[in-house]
């Protein structure tokens, strides 16, 4: 079942970020710069998971795949928006 995610990445290195960025932009579907919207199934996660992991120092690097909610919260409509706990506004 394929799931939305927002994958982040921050990475000290000039060439770990070309091989960090190389990776997350074949599998972004929108975004911005170090933020990105990708849609994986659980086996591509680990999959992706451990060719970042080949490519980062974990010490000097950071990087976040987050799941993003199924409903998530769209802003500007004009609409009154309910939050429940839990929820992660960005």
């Amino acid at each position: 079942m394929l799931k939305d995610y927002l994958l982040c990445y921050d990475i000290a290195h000039p060439k770990r970020l070309y091989k960090t960025r190389k990776i997350a932009y074949a599998l972004s579907l929108g975004g911005q710069k170090s933020a990105l919207h990708v849609l994986l199934t659980h086996s591509e996660t680990l999959r992706v998971l451990a060719s970042f992991k080949k490519v980062i120092k974990e010490k000097e690097d950071k990087i976040n795949i987050i799941e993003v909610y199924p409903q998530p919260v769209m802003l500007g409509r004009g609409l009154n928006i309910r939050y429940e706990e839990g929820a992660i506004i960005l």
